[in-house]
């Protein structure tokens, strides 16, 4: 039965995959929509530099200072469409003939640093008959290919957008997929994980995947595009990466079962003090945060070497944990990405420099997440199959209410306690023998059942209820007394009336009752004059009956 379920689960699964599928297809295939000379003209060539040669405006002069580039537009060209571009740190405006029509400065608080990222832009051309002379005025913020125009058309604004949505989606899906899954085992440790080294183990790898999610998506122009902002997204990238080593280090180091030790605590310092200077000096001076950037790649790379440190010493030391293998790939493979990116990023100016740590990282939270679910699975199961092996070691099998173990469980924990006050109320179920030996034991238990639940739904509420022999109960309560007795006596007489219970021998229950104070008093001897007590009751109830 288990199995055939499985296989359902598991078509389930592959719906959702296809699903997935075809909803990234909308976003990644472009399919014609009948559209008549549609207007996309690419505008990266063609234009005329201050010193009068040819130039691109992929390849700008980044010197200090504004310098102009211009080429001759037609109406003809135009047709109602914007000149669409994509650039990063670059301040520019846009003339047609000597008419402003856009102007882009942005004015960043100082805490953001001295550039922006990224940033998409649609401008709209005014309409005009004949030719007229399209002027580009722009300054350069950093000199390298970090400030310079990637692309520019002239097309419909809309079609630029979904050309964004088409070339940025798959990278922004596969980061969204990561950041799920992070979210999913940070909420598995907090649910399933009760032991402290699991629990850390599990929500620091969760929190790993939600940083380098975020890191690795954060220069996408998806995000700019709908938000409209692209120094927000600049600033979770350094921020991230200045903080990464903190739930890495972490997570290993708990996985490995080295949490305690020295340079666990130094990288989290590291990183905590990087943070906070480096904001520090871009508050107070003119860098930006990408000058003291390889401060952050340095302790990563120190945190990344820690890592296989601790994972190798862990292997020699006490032989292969279930999931080694699966993490020394996993570290492996973001190592290896991690460095590409670096040499990418230092050497071949990649505008791109979570390209390969994407990847990386995407394997890694598969194998890992995979591994990490599983463990929780089978600890999970444990915990449940421990819990229904105390509950059924604690419950009596008769009446459902907690037993004599129970009860000295319980009693256990009184003692212990400073500050207490409670009544120790002892009860012995009166004619069980002439149940049983009337009507036979079937009316016997019978009886023994209306008992316990007389009993619990009585006096439950007001403290806690044991059967601890044949006929014998025990309540300790913690609340008004007056009122837990008229619970007990009004509960009494309604099952005794009860016509769908239809007891052969009515419920009549002798008991007992001693108060007990913390320090004051020695629980066994209040046990002994409630127990003491209940035989007076039982004696007077027998008595009045013989009466």
């Amino acid at each position: 039965m288990k199995g055939s379920t499985r296989i359902y689960a598991d078509i389930t699964l592959v719906v959702l995959f296809v699903m997935l599928i075809l909803l990234g297809m909308i976003f990644c295939i472009s399919i014609p929509d009948g559209t008549v000379n549609m207007v996309d003209i690419d505008m990266t060539e063609g234009w005329t530099s201050d010193d009068g040669s040819y130039v691109s405006v992929l390849e700008l002069n980044r010197s200090e200072g504004v310098h102009r580039m211009w080429r001759t537009i037609s109406s003809d060209m135009v047709k109602g469409a914007s000149l669409c571009t994509d650039e990063s740190n670059l301040l520019f405006d846009v003339y047609l003939d000597d008419e402003l029509i856009y102007s882009f400065h942005p004015s960043l608080p100082r805490f953001y640093g001295n550039y922006y990222g990224n940033y998409a832009h649609f401008i709209a051309i005014p309409q005009f008959e004949g030719t007229k002379t399209l002027t580009i005025s722009y300054e350069s913020l950093y000199d390298s290919s970090w400030s310079s125009f990637r692309n520019m058309r002239l097309m419909e604004g809309a079609d630029y957008y979904r050309q964004i949505m088409q070339n940025e989606f798959a990278k922004f899906l596969q980061c969204f997929v990561v950041l799920l899954a992070g979210l999913v085992m940070v909420v598995c440790g907090f649910i399933f994980d009760k032991d402290r080294a699991r629990f850390t183990e599990t929500v620091s790898l969760g929190v790993m995947a939600v940083m380098l999610a975020c890191y690795s998506n954060s220069g996408s122009l998806l995000i700019q595009a709908v938000t409209n902002n692209s120094a927000v997204p600049r600033m979770i990238e350094l921020i991230t990466l200045m903080l990464l080593p903190i739930p890495t280090i972490i997570f290993i180091s708990a996985f490995t079962e080295c949490i305690n030790k020295w340079y666990v605590k130094a990288i989290i310092g590291l990183s905590t003090a990087n943070t906070i200077v480096n904001f520090v000096i871009v508050r107070l001076t003119k860098l930006d945060f990408h000058d003291v950037l390889f401060v952050s790649h340095m302790i990563i790379g120190i945190g990344l070497g820690l890592c296989g440190y601790m994972i190798i010493r862990y292997v020699r030391k006490k032989g292969r944990k279930r999931g080694m293998a699966m993490l020394g790939v996993s570290v492996v493979i973001v190592f290896i990405a991690g460095a590409g990116d670096l040499l990418r990023y230092y050497f071949a100016n990649s505008q791109d420099t979570a390209l390969l740590t994407r990847y990386g990282l995407l394997i890694f939270i598969i194998l890992m997440g995979y591994s990490e679910v599983r463990e929780l699975i089978s600890i999970s199961e444990k915990s449940i199959k421990t819990e229904l092996m105390q509950k059924v070691a604690y419950t009596d099998a008769l009446t459902g209410i907690s037993n004599r173990e129970a009860f000295y469980e319980y009693e256990s924990e009184i003692k212990k306690k400073e500050s207490l006050k409670c009544v120790i109320m002892q009860m012995d179920l009166n004619y069980l023998k002439k149940a049983n030996d009337e009507y036979g034991h079937g009316e016997g238990d019978k009886l023994i059942v209306a008992a316990a639940i007389c009993i619990d739904e009585s006096l439950g509420g007001f403290g806690r209820c044991f059967r601890t022999g044949g006929d014998e109960f025990t309540a300790i309560i913690v609340g008004k007394m007056e009122n837990a007795m008229k619970a007990f006596e009004k509960r009494m007489e309604e099952i005794n009336n009860d016509k769908e219970i239809d007891l052969q021998v009515p419920l009549s229950i002798a008991y007992g009752t001693a108060e007990y104070v913390a320090g004051r008093d020695k629980l066994e001897d209040v046990e002994a004059l409630a127990d003491s007590r209940m035989y007076e009751c039982k004696k007077q109830m027998k008595a009045g009956r013989q009466d």
